[in-house]
């Protein structure tokens, strides 16, 4: 009885022993893999800042916004990179991208995010090293086919918004480490129209129905909208 007895304690003991060692086993494993994970996952390039130059069509029938957008980069990562991976929406005709100022061959394909899709622009450039930084530049057009609460162009007003994705940016807002935060500049062409933004007013010494509107701040967004008050138009982007 004595050693039945025994026997069964050790039995159970075997067993238990057994279950803390495979959950050892699963609890490194799970640790492995969300090291992993987060490797994966780990940012790249840094904005250190945005200078982006929109030109508002002058025409009703135009559809297209017309823009530059040039951003400060640097490599964030322990590793040096040849790649440059920028996301736009799949509604903009990228024509030309300029790594330090040197036309750059580019491509670009489609890249499923939720329910929808962000159109994926690939650069091929020479090493860069962890800690050091480049200038992209994009040159672009953007089609609003159809209005929207983030993307609208009309002669009453017109707005763009962060979640439109109307500029280049390494990080969507849909990935797990959010998305890209960096100053940036906003020079907006609209004759007869007024930017509004976050951020500070650059004064220019150009008549107002002829200067580009600059609008310096952290976050990028616009939009457009005509004064009750006056002919003219607000613009926000």
């Amino acid at each position: 009885m004595k050693i039945t007895e025994l026997s069964n304690r050790t039995a159970v003991g075997n067993i238990a022993f057994r279950g803390i060692l495979v959950g050892i086993i699963l609890l490194a494993a799970s640790v492995v893999f969300f090291a992993q994970d987060d490797t994966r996952v780990s940012a790249t390039w840094q904005v250190v800042k945005y200078d982006i130059t929109a030109t508002l069509p002058p025409s009703d029938s135009d559809r297209n916004l017309s823009a530059r957008a040039k951003l400060d980069l640097k490599n964030v990562s322990s590793r040096p990179a040849t790649t440059l991976t920028l996301r736009i929406s799949p509604s903009a005709e990228v024509s030309a991208v300029s790594i330090n100022g040197t036309a750059t061959e580019f491509t670009k394909g489609e890249e499923k995010v939720g329910s929808g899709s962000l159109q994926r622009v690939v650069v091929k450039m020479p090493t860069v090293q962890p800690g050091s930084s480049l200038t992209a530049t994009v040159d672009y057009k953007l089609l609003v086919k159809d209005n929207s609460g983030v993307a609208a162009i009309s002669p009453l007003g017109s707005q763009f918004l962060p979640l439109s994705f109307w500029y280049p940016t390494p990080n969507s807002w849909y990935f797990a480490r959010g998305a890209d935060y960096a100053p940036f500049t906003i020079n907006v062409t609209a004759p007869g129209s007024t930017a509004i933004s976050s951020g500070t007013r650059i004064p220019d010494s150009r008549s107002a129905l002829s200067a580009p509107i600059a609008i310096e701040s952290l976050a990028a967004k616009i939009a457009v909208g005509r004064s009750s008050s006056s002919s003219s138009s607000t613009a926000a982007l």
